[in-house]
């Protein structure tokens, strides 16, 4: 009997396995695509079954990412774990959910990585834990987590708790890169939740540009970028992956602009605001006037902003947002969301 050719033996050889948390949502499908592309075998862990995923050939387990027996289930026979699973709100209403979400779920999937002897785990933080300011100074990977700022909003509060759990275990010598990027952008938002911002000044919704800035990254420039960093990326270091820094102003006219609409005439004094921003705040939430929680007030007359050159330098490489924005509200509009 012959011995097995090379070529016979590698195509024997299982596909390596991938575990994503999370992976039914905007970014997690873009990366699920992604790891499939390059060959990889491909898990997801989520709460419901999700037909884009089963159409994509995504393994799916259902269930909680902090139930910890689900989590090491799913986890199972990988060498490399994203975990992305996480919930974005800026409402106060509820907030318990989201620190339960987000710090348990991470301690669950450190422990998995630490148990199971995972190689490879990124961790999906966001940027604004470090990247909000009163002013428009550009944050990078060796800036503070704004605690002072951050404190008033649940979503990224948690995250930087999440994080602090993360690098504890960084020090332990946990397998694990950080990555940080901006607000995401683009097509392939299942429910249009991402790109609430855009849809509020297509309705009408907003009534003033606040005077504050944002930085927006497409979601196929991070997916496309995740695999190269959970291998280059280096340990104890928080990636910030932002595209174009614009003012709010600026952000709403491109919007304005693609959906041929008018943007608010108004500019909200920077000045004016301080001075009055208890008032401000009550008058906004007021239908009439947009109906716009206080945090997002608070949110849109600080600065996002970000220098994403460490990114760069491991190939990270992101579009305009023009392009992101206009590729986001057709698919957008496709669907019959606005």
């Amino acid at each position: 009997m012959s011995e097995p050719t090379l070529s016979e033996t590698a195509q024997e050889a299982p596909l390596p396995l991938a575990l994503v948390t999370g992976g039914n949502g905007f970014l997690g499908r873009h990366l699920c695509a992604e790891l499939m592309k390059l060959g990889w075998r491909v898990r997801s862990l989520h709460r419901r079954h999700t037909p884009a995923l089963e159409a994509m050939g995504v393994e799916q387990v259902l269930g909680d990412v902090c139930d910890l027996p689900t989590f090491e289930r799913a986890a199972e026979g990988i060498s490399h774990l994203y975990h992305l699973a996480g919930r974005v709100s800026r409402e106060a209403e509820g907030s318990g959910s989201l620190y339960s979400l987000h710090i348990q779920g991470t301690r669950n999937a450190l422990s998995v990585v630490e148990r199971l002897k995972i190689t490879h785990m990124l961790y999906m933080s966001t940027s604004g834990v470090v990247g909000v300011s009163d002013e428009p100074t550009l944050a990078t990977e060796e800036s503070p987590i704004a605690w002072s700022l951050i404190r008033a909003w649940p979503y990224y509060e948690s995250k930087a708790f999440a994080e602090v759990e993360v690098w504890r275990a960084v020090e332990r010598g946990a397998p694990i890169v950080v990555a940080r990027p901006s607000l995401l952008v683009g097509p392939g938002d299942p429910t249009g939740a991402a790109h609430n911002d855009a849809l509020r000044v297509i309705s009408g919704d907003v009534r003033a540009a606040l005077p504050g800035g944002l930085n927006l990254v497409d979601v196929r420039d991070v997916a496309r970028f995740l695999p190269t960093l959970i291998k280059q990326g280096e340990r104890g270091v928080g990636y910030v992956l932002g595209g174009e820094n614009l003012t709010v102003r600026a952000f709403m006219n491109q919007v304005a602009t693609i959906a041929g609409v008018k943007p608010p005439s108004f500019d909200l004094p920077k000045g004016l605001f301080k001075r009055a921003e208890g008032p401000i705040k009550w008058l906004s939430q007021r239908q009439p006037l947009g109906g716009l929680s206080p945090q997002t007030l608070e949110m849109g007359a600080r600065f996002w902003y970000l220098n994403s050159a460490r990114a760069h330098a491991l190939g990270f490489e992101n579009r305009g947002a023009g392009e992101s924005l206009l590729d986001a509200l057709r698919d957008l509009q496709s669907k019959g969301i606005f």
